[in-house]
């Protein structure tokens, strides 16, 4: 077993290497939320959704934050709305 202490998509990048050659049991990441934001959209964590995003494999590795394939149109509705 391993544990990170995971800041940032540095940190996401360096465990998605781990896994190519571990189990994802036999990981553990200990990661913050300090910089968590709520909105009425609901809330975003960045390190904390970002690490989700990777162990469900959803993860888009070429920016290395948001989900692969991600449109954001739930996002950008309330704007259509004229509200924010």
């Amino acid at each position: 077993m391993i544990t990170f202490i995971s800041a940032g998509r540095k940190s996401a990048r360096l465990i998605a290497g781990f896994r190519s050659f571990m189990d994802d049991s036999s990981i553990t990441v200990i990661t913050t939320a300090a910089d968590a934001e709520e909105s009425p959209c609901g809330c975003s964590a960045p390190d904390l959704d970002t690490l989700t995003f990777l162990f469900a494999g959803v993860l888009n590795t070429r920016t290395w934050h948001g989900i692969q394939g991600d449109t954001c149109t739930t996002h950008r509705a309330p704007r259509r709305l004229g509200t924010e």
